[in-house]
């Protein structure tokens, strides 16, 4: 039904009921699951669902928030907030391979998250070293020169 989204002055978010203003409990399984299938537009079926706490988050779901983890037919997950049922993540088989490459290109195949790695920064410093370089030998190629006599 209808619920209120409310952050309070630590900054968590629950849900609140609007008829009477107080918190609503977290989700349930089956909540979780009804909550998936609406924000799914097809008729996908949910093969499990597996609930994530905030001290261990998944690695796909790379959030620090209690969440339920619907996994449909066609191996997409869909993770569900299990304090206010918002749609935190949707993976699926293309995201991971995304994902995956994202890592490879940033050098952080574990988090995927630092984009300053060494190796990278130092890539990096060459590749506008050399296009600074570049741009001085074109302009000494094309610079008129003075003819003796």
């Amino acid at each position: 039904g209808p619920r209120w989204i409310a952050i309070d002055s630590e900054g968590r978010k629950m849900a609140a009921d609007p008829r009477t203003g107080l918190p609503l409990p977290p989700l349930t399984r089956a909540q979780a699951e009804a909550a998936a299938r609406a924000y799914r537009k097809d008729a996908a079926l949910v093969r499990a669902t597996r609930y994530t706490p905030a001290e261990r988050p998944r690695g796909d779901l790379r959030q620090a928030r209690p969440a339920w983890g619907a996994e449909f037919s066609d191996r997409a997950r869909f993770y569900i907030d299990a304090a206010t049922g918002e749609l935190l993540a949707v993976r699926t088989d293309f995201w991971r391979f995304f994902d995956f490459m994202w890592g490879l290109h940033i050098l952080d195949p574990q988090t995927r998250e630092d984009t300053h790695h060494p190796i990278l920064i130092a890539f990096s410093v060459l590749a506008a070293i050399g296009a600074v370089l570049g741009c001085v030998l074109m302009g000494v190629r094309y610079w008129p020169r003075r003819r003796p006599g």
